[in-house]
């Protein structure tokens, strides 16, 4: 508008684009750790929200990092509180489903939870203590001991 480059906010928004490729490596690496490849692993994000308590998915970075997971074959599935579906925008414009409950016990089942958005109402020290690879994207998991949660 006023004829001026704005390089910092250029380099703000190339930043948080490139965001949830920074969150796939740190889901690869916490495989890795667990001697598990992204292939054919079961992967749980919780919360796709843009942010927190909130049922708007619009410019969440959440909808990028599920459809790079499935780029690279993962069993991805989401569950989110308030958000019953979103619409990824990837080859096939895929609606994937959500979850319709979730407890920390449910955490057992995958070989990753990805916590994606912190909303009110989980109780994420007992997912981390449940799950058996935790990666937590929001600092949610008050308890620092738990060598199986890798954090940003």
């Amino acid at each position: 508008e006023y004829d001026f480059a704005a390089r910092f906010i250029e380099l703000a928004g190339d930043v948080n684009y490139r965001m949830p490729e920074y969150a796939l490596s740190k889901i690869m690496f916490a495989l890795n750790t667990q001697k598990k490849a992204m292939n054919g692993s079961k992967i749980l994000v919780l919360g796709v929200a843009y942010k927190p308590n909130i049922a708007d998915p619009r410019e969440s970075p959440i909808l990028r990092l599920l459809e790079l997971i499935e780029k690279k074959h993962a069993d991805v599935s989401f569950f989110d509180p308030h958000i019953e579906k979103v619409h990824l925008e990837d080859e096939e414009h895929t609606v994937m489903t959500g979850l319709k409950e979730f407890s920390a016990e449910d955490g057992k089942k995958y070989d990753c939870v990805v916590i994606g958005t912190d909303h009110k109402g989980l109780d994420y020290d007992a997912i981390a203590h449940a799950a058996p690879l935790v990666v937590d994207l929001r600092n949610a998991i008050a308890d620092r001991s738990l060598k199986h949660v890798y954090r940003f």
